[in-house]
């Protein structure tokens, strides 16, 4: 039996929309504001912007004395080289370090004159691998200087054109490259020091 005056019951429920009240707009927009500011805090963190500043700092002029120091090591090699009679490799590898950073070290430094500072993780990955390179090119000149340096000029007349020169540029040269690897080692721990500690370069 049916009761007519019964209203059939809906199985669904409706929802009800609420509409966000001026107050709780504003605070999901401090909200992001702050998760903003909290990000780009980070990031300056990790890698810094660029401040003129920089310019007067002590990297900035360990930067300029690394390129000088590869210029002059280039020159010294030159001469030094006329020694090196060992393998191809042994007396290629100075040439690579030398120019190599001497680009390197040039890109380096424009781009803080230009106030396009490089990634600060790229400039250490660079300062830590000329560390390398240097401090091995520096043994290898320093290694071979000490084979020739009890030889006689007249018994290395043959193959070189004035010995005891050639003998002062490679030991010059050597000397420059640990002086050099000295300063990517030590301009790559303060870096590295800097940052861990949140302290803009």
């Amino acid at each position: 039996m049916v009761e007519t005056g019964s209203l059939p019951r809906s199985g669904t429920t409706r929802e009800i929309s609420r509409i966000p009240s001026e107050s709780s707009l504003a605070s999901v927009k401090i909200l992001r504001t702050c998760q903003l500011q909290n990000a780009v805090t980070a990031a300056n963190l990790k890698d810094p912007s660029f401040n003129y500043d920089q310019l007067w700092k002590s990297s900035f002029y360990i930067k300029i004395a690394q390129w000088a120091i590869a210029i002059i090591c280039a020159g010294l090699y030159t001469r030094g080289n006329e020694l090196n009679k060992h393998s191809m490799t042994a007396r290629a590898l100075p040439y690579v370090v030398f120019f190599a950073y001497i680009l390197i070290n040039s890109v380096v430094i424009v781009s803080y004159a230009m106030k396009e500072k490089m990634p600060e993780m790229l400039v250490r990955m660079f300062g830590f691998l000329g560390g390398v390179l240097f401090s091995v090119t520096g043994v290898l000149s320093l290694y071979i200087w000490s084979i020739y340096k009890d030889v006689p000029p007249g018994n290395l007349s043959d193959f070189v054109d004035n010995p005891e020169r050639a003998k002062a540029c490679l030991l010059a040269e050597g000397i420059l490259d640990i002086v050099a690897a000295s300063l990517y080692y030590v301009d790559t721990f303060a870096s590295y020091y800097k940052s861990l500690n949140g302290i803009f370069i």
